[in-house]
């Protein structure tokens, strides 16, 4: 299925800028104050007095400055996005019995749930070490919903007493593939 879709993506961009222009005023004022005293009399004294005198006045002024800049774009995005409706092409509800699996039985039955129509379902059977050991591929028509396939048992004889892992593997008719999460089985009675 393709359902393109559009997606709009507006972006505001805000720009604050503060600047900071230091200043510094110093001020320096000095001031003299040159006093004299004359007193006259019989006796004569001369008296002078000098009394300097400093102000220092530093000052200091600060401008602060601040800019404020807004900038709104706005760009549109357009995605096309393929999607598949992946809730048909699953398998699960995996049941396989019976379990452990006798290999004196005749025959060995997996059902499972799927959401497309089949025609061929491969098990792959593993080793606890995942090396592969063995493929069986069963052909018919299958159709979505819960299937039930049957495997001969004598198709597992050639193998030992053990745990093992299985996948199933479902094919469309137009070849597509589903393949199932990995499942563990148990052989006993060789």
């Amino acid at each position: 299925t393709l359902m393109p879709s559009a997606t709009l993506t507006p972006s505001a961009t805000l720009t604050l800028s503060a600047t900071l222009m230091p200043s510094a005023t110093l001020t320096l004022s000095a001031t003299l104050m040159p006093s004299a005293t004359s007193t006259l009399s019989a006796t004569s004294t001369l008296s002078a007095t000098l009394m300097p005198s400093a102000t220092l006045m530093p000052s200091a002024t600060l401008t602060p400055s601040a800019t404020l800049t807004l900038s709104a774009t706005s760009t549109p995005t357009y995605t096309f996005t393929l999607e598949i409706e992946n809730r048909d092409r699953i398998i699960k509800d995996i049941v396989l019995y019976p379990q452990p699996i006798n290999l004196k039985e005749k025959e060995i039955f997996i059902k499972f749930f799927t959401g497309i129509k089949f025609n061929k379902v491969r098990l792959n059977l593993y080793t606890v070490s995942l090396r592969k050991i063995i493929e069986i591929e069963i052909e018919g028509n299958y159709f979505a919903g819960f299937n039930t396939i049957k495997i001969d048992a004598k198709k597992l004889h050639q193998i030992s007493n053990g745990i093992y892992y299985y996948i199933l593997i479902l094919k469309s008719e137009n070849n597509e593939e589903i393949k199932s999460g990995i499942q563990k089985l148990l052989i006993i009675g060789k």
